[in-house]
């Protein structure tokens, strides 16, 4: 497709993509350290600067965390998407010897249209119910070690520390419980902004996408490069700026 002439639709699509579908992953148990950490990115689309993004984890006491990831359109994205690219999601979840279990997920994405602007997940073991703010509430069966989107995010790492293989993930969302395959491909050196980096390759592909994910081996695994490629229309580019780890 000319670049041109790229429906702004379909920008906004694969930058949204690139931003909310960070990460994605199998929540195992926990066999690795966990420390907290903050990590900013910068997403680029058409070799432009297009949205910034931040992650952090925090430990609140012996069991419990929290993980917030939050983004805002930059530069020309955000006179063409507006505040469709603004969005600020937090998992609440616990991390214990059987593995990282989700507590409650929020996501609050102003720009969205109504009924996705406020999603707020809270997880049984055997169920989780989502509302949102149409004022719809529904509950959905989950498996043990189902995740949010954001408790993947820690999930994934973990598990790259101890299992560097092809998986399956269970995760739940506002339509209720999905299992993706990922693929782990070849190590591989990146350059960021924030420096260079041996990395290990994981792969998720569908009919209509193709979303790859760099993962820091001698950095506990911290994301520092996503690509996401939608079908027929231009791929948008997710690089590390920075990052600090806690001990």
């Amino acid at each position: 497709m000319n670049k041109s002439s790229e429906n702004p639709t379909s920008a906004t699509s694969s930058l949204k993509a690139v931003i909310w579908l960070f990460l994605c992953f199998l929540g195992l148990p926990v066999q690795a350290d966990v420390l907290p950490f903050k990590a900013e990115y910068e997403v680029k689309y058409m070799r432009m600067r297009a949205a910034e993004v931040k992650l952090a984890l925090e430990k609140k006491d012996e069991s419990d965390w929290l993980m917030t990831r939050s983004s805002k359109a930059i530069g020309m994205a955000r006179l063409l998407a507006g505040k469709k690219l603004n969005a600020t999601e937090q998992s609440w979840f616990k991390i214990e010897d059987s593995g990282l279990t989700p507590n409650k997920f929020l996501s609050e994405k102003p720009g969205a249209k109504k009924g996705r602007r406020r999603i707020e997940i809270l997880f049984s073991d055997t169920e989780a119910t989502v509302d949102s703010d149409d004022g719809q509430s529904k509950t959905f069966p989950k498996t043990a070690n189902s995740q949010d989107q954001v408790s993947a995010v820690l999930a994934v790492m973990l598990r790259m520390q101890g299992q560097q293989e092809d998986f399956t993930l269970p995760i739940m969302a506002r339509r209720g419980e999905s299992v993706a395959n990922f693929e782990v491909l070849q190590d591989t050196s990146v350059k960021t902004p924030a420096g260079v980096f041996n990395t290990i390759h994981i792969v998720q592909k569908t009919k209509k996408r193709t979303t790859s994910y760099w993962l820091a081996k001698d950095n506990n695994m911290i994301p520092v490069k996503i690509s996401h490629q939608e079908k027929d229309s231009e791929g948008a580019v997710m690089f590390l700026k920075k990052f600090s780890v806690s001990n």
